[in-house]
């Protein structure tokens, strides 16, 4: 399983998401997560090389009558004799039309609750705006409504002016949280725009910490 596995950076907010339930003393379901832990302490990477090593590789199988197709696995059927070179062309097609129209990740035992159209961005959304929530000064005191708004906007802008002439993909500022159109950011559009994302991550955070991902959030 090379770093370019797919079911990645799902992974990652997961494990962000732990992290967090952790850090709050949430009780976690230790027998489901049992393969995940220890998680304090570790960034995603360096706990990425032995998990990932934990999963079991999607494998194409050929299902006795009468059995159950996996939700996560695309049904094929090849009547027998079938030229070979005729069928393999075949499959191509279909799964080639398949697998672009609905990217399908096989998760084994650790799937997210929403298997397919996982929007990462908004996930890392939450993530930010929960942790610009939560941050304090030296004295423990947070910082005003909107500083903690533009803390998270600030943060977009330096990754896209850090990264905007490269080839890595990077999130642009969220449309959520867009100023550039002369709203200002201590209106109430973007004020609830950012404290909604924040009540979905405590809510994911929630689902997290009883072995689900993302779970019901909105």
């Amino acid at each position: 399983m090379s770093s370019l596995d797919p079911r990645r950076e799902m992974y990652r907010l997961w494990f962000e998401f732990l992290k967090r339930a952790l850090a709050l003393g949430l009780p976690i379901d230790t027998r489901y997560y049992a393969q995940w832990l220890p998680v304090e302490g570790l960034t995603f990477n360096q706990w990425w090389t032995g998990f990932r090593t934990k999963l079991s590789a999607p494998t194409v199988s050929v299902l006795d009558p009468g059995t159950a197709v996996p939700a996560d696995c695309l049904n094929i059927s090849i009547p027998n004799g079938s030229n070979k070179v005729s069928a393999l062309k075949q499959i191509k097609m279909v799964l080639d039309a398949q697998l672009s129209a609905k990217v399908r990740h096989s998760y084994g035992e650790f799937s997210p609750t929403e298997n397919s159209n996982i929007k990462y961005a908004a996930f890392r959304l939450m993530l930010h705006c929960y942790d610009s929530e939560l941050k304090t000064d030296s004295k423990g005191r947070k910082a005003s409504r909107v500083d903690r708004v533009n803390r998270v906007i600030e943060r977009y802008k330096v990754n896209e002016s850090r990264f905007g002439d490269s080839k890595r993909r990077i999130d642009k500022t969220p449309k959520a949280l867009d100023t550039s159109k002369g709203i200002g950011v201590g209106t109430d559009d973007v004020l609830r725009n950012y404290y909604r994302s924040v009540q979905k991550a405590k809510r994911i955070i929630n689902n997290v910490a009883k072995g689900h991902f993302p779970g019901k959030y909105t």
